[in-house]
């Protein structure tokens, strides 16, 4: 069987609110003896890391992109109030009728680092 050590891999990582709550100390990791009570996102990171780690083992050539993305719900209901206070014209609504902006950032793009670690710092950046 032929696998391939380089493949183009895209992680869409939904931002929340939920992201900077704390997780319950009694969520363990495999391998964890001690609770701990991190946030999600650091626990995100800390996945990451270990992940990049195994790359490293492994000796692969990823070409990595992670983009962030989040929705804001913009607390108004008349598309008049929406239309001024984000200078957009067309503003979006979902199926319950509130108004909303989505925002995307491309955090990395088509890293084929050879360092893991300065990936998992640039991402704790943003």
């Amino acid at each position: 069987t032929f696998r391939s050590m380089t493949a183009r891999i895209m992680w869409l990582v939904q931002i929340c609110s939920e992201m900077w709550d704390y997780a319950s100390p009694y969520e363990t990791e495999r391998g964890e003896n001690e609770s701990s009570c991190d946030i999600y996102f650091d626990k995100f990171v800390k996945t990451i890391d270990s992940l990049f780690q195994k790359w490293k083992e492994l000796d692969v050539t990823h070409s990595l992109t992670v983009v962030f993305f989040s929705r804001t719900f913009l607390g108004t209901s008349r598309p008049g109030e929406a239309t001024k206070r984000t200078g957009i014209e067309t503003c979006n609504v979902d199926v319950y009728g509130r108004f909303y902006e989505d925002h995307f950032k491309t955090v990395i793009e088509n890293d084929r680092s050879c360092s893991w670690d300065s990936v998992v710092r640039k991402i704790k950046a943003e």
